[in-house]
C-alpha cells in the first residue's frame, strides 16, 4: 500500500506564504509546518 498524497487547502498555502513574506525564514518554516521548502517555493506566485 502506498502513500497518500497530501492535500493543502488554499488558505494553508496562503497563510504559510504571508509568514514568509512576514520575514520568517524559509527553513523554518518548512520546519514548522512539516513541508519541503522546495515545495513552498512552488506556492510562491511568479518564480
Amino acid at each position: 500500500m502506498g502513500k497518500t498524497r497530501r492535500r493543502y487547502t488554499q488558505e494553508f498555502k496562503i497563510s504559510v506564504l504571508r509568514e514568509l513574506e512576514a520575514g520568517k525564514n524559509l527553513g523554518q518554516l518548512s520546519r514548522e509546518h512539516n513541508l519541503h521548502p522546495t515545495l513552498i517555493c512552488r506556492w510562491r506566485p511568479g518564480i
